[in-house]
């Protein structure tokens, strides 16, 4: 219907009566075609919320694994299972958290396993970290040994080596 606007009103007759009658009145849908430039409200592009959820590498390591509910976090460290000096040693654990926006608290709570030499030990330990989330990378500073390493039938405590302080980067795959 613009170009009929355009061209003037002897072209609209052509095209709109054929010329053998009276031309039709314009219609009001002639300018419906065009939007107002106001009409756009909504920014562009849509903002992107961010999520912890998924699996978490270390390196090349799959390390754990976070579900986010709202401003919760509750997750698994990846399940790791070798053996040293005879002993099989089975880790596994719970995550739990808090996002605030981009700020990321985390606790993690070791379970270790012995087995293999004599009765069964379970022993645990806990670590923390806080960092920034930005997309797929999760960094920030670990720190380790909040609960140290304890095994709940009194046995001394074996040679386990546990996560360090320090920085660390996390990555969605």
């Amino acid at each position: 219907m613009r170009l009929l606007t355009h061209l003037g009103f002897p072209v609209a007759c052509l095209v709109a009566a054929g010329c053998s009658g009276s031309p039709t009145a314009p219609s009001s849908t002639a300018g419906a075609a065009d939007p107002p430039a106001t009409a756009f409200t909504s920014p562009y592009p849509e903002p992107l919320s961010q999520t912890l959820t998924g699996t978490w590498f270390l390196g090349e390591q799959r390390f754990m694994t976070l579900t986010q509910n709202g401003a919760s976090v509750t997750g698994m460290p990846s399940p790791a299972v070798f053996v040293a000096n005879g002993v099989t040693v089975t880790e596994s654990g719970l995550i739990n958290g808090i996002v605030e926006g981009d700020r990321v608290t985390l606790s993690v709570t070791d379970r270790i396993t012995l087995s293999g030499a004599g009765p069964e030990v379970i022993c645990t330990a806990a670590h923390a970290f806080t960092g920034v989330l930005a997309g797929n990378t999760l960094s920030g500073t670990l720190t380790a040994a909040i609960s140290p390493l304890t095994c709940g039938d009194g046995r001394g405590i074996p040679d386990i080596e546990l996560p360090t302080s320090g920085p660390t980067i996390y990555t969605r795959q």
